[in-house]
């Protein structure tokens, strides 16, 4: 069996379960072409990536987070 890795993303109102890498993950994760820059996810693991300056890339999936917080503090 492989190594497994935790990414957990906290929030201080809600608590979410961790995200765990499988084996299938890891590989998928080897054939991505682009990573990113948050949480770290290949392009292959998500559904969609944003691309800014100098290699930063930023998935559908923080995008939604970080939408969710402001939205948040503006409340």
């Amino acid at each position: 069996m492989g190594d497994e890795i935790v990414i957990r993303v906290s929030d201080e109102k809600e608590e979410t379960e961790p995200y765990i890498k499988s084996v299938e993950d890891l590989e998928q994760e080897r054939e991505s072409a682009t990573f990113c820059s948050f949480c770290e996810k290949g392009n292959r693991e998500v559904g969609s990536m944003i691309a800014g300056k100098e290699d930063v890339f930023m998935c559908n999936e923080c995008v939604k987070l970080a939408v969710d917080i402001i939205n948040t503090e503006k409340k």
